[in-house]
């Protein structure tokens, strides 16, 4: 089993890595040779050197086509505007583009059926290329195509699991608020792979979840969150979800989370204040940074008193006004 080490966003050495593919697509069906060098799927610490071809295991070139063709973006993937500054902000590896991605999306599905781990990666692979490139041929199929990335996060061969977690990232990153129906169903299965002991494993989840917080609605975020992790068992979990709630508030800020939409600011604040109180410290750490980011502004308590249920207001006034002082 091939296996690449390089840094990753947060210094740590990332163990994941997937094949590197320059594709002249086989038939469909056409089994997929393994032999080759893998390749990361972030970016080294230093950056891109440049545009290079990718090689698919499968074996043709693909980075032929010319720019004004990469993308035909559809009005669902409209919102895609800042879609480059998140894919750099999580140091994403950039993929090539495929020379025939309507092939390219039925070799994907293939792929990701097999039984073989490495060509469940191949597939993976694919997925990423056709996001951040062919959002016109992929957005058809979105549903399908995370809901067998999702399955992929399951399984149990770490190197696949954090490959569909990384695939995760590249979808939210490239495909944004097209991917907010997605984003319960790929929060539930992320947040509980937070439990993990690996911490290769719960990085990729930390990478998976960024994505979605910096590119979803926030209104699909906090859902996305607390129907996931807000009420989990495991204390880890909860930990997870109230770092993401925290680095959300941290990009809307104090005045678009507490004057925005009702329904945001009353589901945001019950679960922060649930998660300030929590049994676990490292979650009630999370939560109180993140009362402590809304304690400045001034209708903090107005909107504590009208939100927050009245068993645990009076606690988190306090954290608010010792907040305030220190």
């Amino acid at each position: 089993m091939n296996s690449v080490s390089s840094k990753n966003r947060t210094g740590f050495l990332a163990r994941d890595s997937v094949k590197s593919v320059v594709i002249k697509l086989p038939p469909i069906g056409t089994q997929v040779n393994s032999g080759q060098e893998p390749k990361l799927h972030r970016k080294p610490a230093g950056g891109e050197t440049g545009p290079k071809k990718a090689q698919f295991s499968s074996g043709a070139v693909i980075g032929s086509i010319k720019p004004a063709e990469r993308r035909d973006a559809t009005r669902a993937a409209a919102d895609n505007q800042g879609e480059g500054e998140v894919a750099e902000s999580l140091n994403l590896v950039r993929e090539q583009p495929l020379a025939r991605p309507e092939l390219a999306l039925s070799q994907a599905f293939q792929l990701l059926k097999n039984e073989d781990w490495e060509k469940k990666i191949d597939g993976l692979m694919l997925v990423r290329s056709l996001a951040q490139n062919h959002a016109d041929i992929l957005l058809p199929k979105l549903r399908d195509v995370c809901f067998a990335v999702v399955e992929e996060v399951k399984n149990l061969r770490s190197m696949v699991s954090c490959a569909a977690m990384t695939t995760l990232a590249h979808l939210f990153a490239n495909l944004r608020r097209a991917m907010d129906p997605e984003a319960e169903a790929a929060a539930r299965v992320l947040l509980h792979k937070a439990g993990d002991s690996s911490l290769f494993i719960r990085e990729d989840v930390d990478l998976a979840l960024d994505a979605m917080v910096q590119s979803c609605s926030p209104r699909r975020v906090i859902h996305a969150l607390l129907a996931g992790g807000l009420r989990h068992k495991n204390s880890a979990v909860r930990k997870t979800t109230a770092l993401h709630l925290q680095r959300l508030a941290l990009l809307l800020g104090a005045s678009r989370l507490l004057t925005g939409k009702k329904d945001l600011t009353e589901s945001f604040l019950t679960a922060i204040s649930r998660l300030a109180l929590d049994a676990a410290q490292e979650v009630r750490f999370y939560a109180r940074s993140c009362i402590t980011l809304l304690s400045s502004h001034k209708d903090i308590i107005k909107m504590v008193d009208k939100c927050v249920p009245p068993k645990e207001r009076s606690s988190i006034k306090d954290i608010i006004l010792k907040s305030r002082y220190f």
